[in-house]
């Protein structure tokens, strides 16, 4: 009996969930189960509230507003913080127009390795060597950019353009002594060097010398940026956008009245100079265009006025085409009509072509006043200091130094100002 008791026992409880009698009921448990689980609070005065399923009961249970953040809860199911954007540091807020802006500059361009000569003095035996530079000078140039301030996140985007022009000339004239009754000058051309001695390059002295120097410097930018909070008082933009460059360089050096009679070093035979005037040309041009990134910031003073600093740096790829013209120029009379030395008015040309990855940094601190007038203009002006760097510009090749390599600077002031209409 017992058994068979058993046995029915276990047969109903089997058969009662296949045939769905109690999925009502278990529901109901599952449910009831779950919303105790969920139904709790944080604290007295802040209870989680959930959103009954149709059954009411808590199938569709959302996930507290987090108690550490001021942002709005994003929705069911998550617990993510929405995006935040901060505010438009724009002089007028709120407002999709174009500008204009206008910077007027005044930089000295320097590069290295343009050295044309070396001034000897020799006193009591010793001697000191002077290098003959160029004469490096403030010149005027402007940037000029247009841009539009778009309604889409308040980012704008601007197109500018820098030109930067210098010429310099120097001059050096040697002391001249005599020695065995011919003109000895004191000025080594270290540019006009041409393949004397069976091709050999040979330092020349020369009475005096002079040079100049020429750099044109055209530079196009394509900007995108966004113009932003960080704080109370202070703002910044990040850059991101395309940098062009065409900079052309030309450089003359001319050397006069050349020692003819060149000493033989350590046992060697003397040198006889086949010319007395020598010329040397070079020139360079470099194009190319990159990527450009950077920022700039603005801190806040008060009463419109404000500190701001600007920092971006570009690789723009291009090519670089380089002559080199070396012209040798004598007195008919003076030079042995046989030699098998550079005669009248020859010389040597070097020509290369080749591309290249040049890498520019660009900084500039200044102050500036800026006001939004009516709601719908604004104003801003600026006066500053800024530095540009460009690495291996100097690309001259001559018979000494096949393999040049010098930088290209600019530094000085600007001043400018902006208009948004």
């Amino acid at each position: 009996m017992k058994l068979f008791s058993l046995i029915s026992s276990t047969a109903i409880i089997t058969v009662l969930p296949i045939s769905s009698f109690c999925n009502s009921k278990m529901a109901d448990l599952e449910g009831r189960v779950s919303g105790l689980e969920k139904t709790h609070t944080n604290s007295v005065d802040n209870p989680i509230e959930h959103q009954p399923n149709s059954n009411n009961y808590n199938g569709g249970y959302q996930s507290s507003k987090p108690s550490d953040s001021n942002a709005e809860y994003t929705g069911a199911g998550t617990d993510m913080h929405p995006k935040t954007v901060l505010d438009s540091a724009r002089g007028c807020r709120n407002r999709n127009m174009p500008y204009f802006d206008l910077e007027l500059l005044y930089l000295r361009a320097i590069e290295d390795s343009l050295s044309y000569a070396w001034d000897v003095h020799e006193s009591g035996g010793d001697r000191v060597i002077y290098p003959k530079d160029q004469d490096f000078q403030f010149k005027p140039g402007f940037r000029v950019g247009l841009g539009y301030n778009f309604g889409y996140d308040d980012w704008d985007l601007r197109f500018g353009y820098t030109w930067h022009y210098t010429k310099v000339h120097t001059s050096v004239q040697g002391t001249t002594v005599f020695n065995n009754g011919s003109t000895n000058g004191t000025i080594i051309g270290t540019l006009a060097i041409l393949p004397l001695n069976d091709g050999s390059p040979v330092f020349v002295a020369y009475e005096r010398g002079k040079s100049h120097w020429q750099n044109q410097f055209n530079v196009w930018d394509l900007d995108l940026g966004r113009n932003f909070y960080v704080g109370k008082h202070l703002a910044v933009k990040p850059i991101l956008g395309l940098k062009g460059a065409l900079i052309r360089q030309h450089l003359q050096a001319f050397m006069y009245n050349a020692d003819r009679g060149e000493t033989g070093q350590q046992g060697q035979a003397d040198l006889q100079v086949p010319f007395e005037n020598a010329l040397t040309r070079f020139k360079s041009r470099f194009w190319g265009i990159g990527p450009k990134l950077g920022a700039s910031g603005e801190w806040e003073l008060g009463a419109g006025f404000s500190l701001f600093g600007s920092i971006h740096s570009a690789m723009l790829y291009g090519q670089f085409k380089t002559k080199n013209f070396i012209t040798a120029r004598v007195v008919a009379d003076r030079v042995d009509p046989d030699s098998d030395r550079v005669g009248n008015n020859e010389g040597g040309r070097i020509f290369d072509d080749f591309y290249r990855l040049r890498t520019m940094a660009y900084a500039s601190l200044g102050i500036e006043w800026s006001r939004c007038f009516w709601d719908w203009m604004n104003f801003q002006m600026h006066i500053g200091w800024e530095g540009q760097y460009w690495w291996q510009q100097m690309e001259f090749l001559n018979f000494k130094d096949l393999t040049p390599d010098g930088d290209l600077t600019l530094t000085g002031v600007n001043a400018g100002f902006r208009f948004d209409f």
